[in-house]
């Protein structure tokens, strides 16, 4: 994870960039640095930046944290 950028979003990053994942009405259960795998589903508005919304966050040891987003 690159960046904290609210209570309920942050940064994540990898080789060919960064995209901005939220988690909903939950705090980001992970820390900057941490390796996280994301699963969710992605918003590619044609007139904004790709975003992705967050159903599970894997940390590195496997620990799984569902989180209880709601995005209508």
């Amino acid at each position: 994870m690159a960046q904290i950028t609210d209570e309920d979003e942050f940064r994540l990053q990898d080789d060919t960039g960064t995209v901005r994942v939220y988690v909903g009405r939950n705090w980001v259960p992970a820390d900057v640095g941490d390796a996280v795998r994301i699963e969710g589903f992605v918003d590619d508005d044609l007139f904004g930046p790709v975003e992705i919304y967050a159903r599970t966050l894997t940390h590195a040891d496997g620990t799984v944290v569902t989180l209880d987003g709601r995005y209508e």
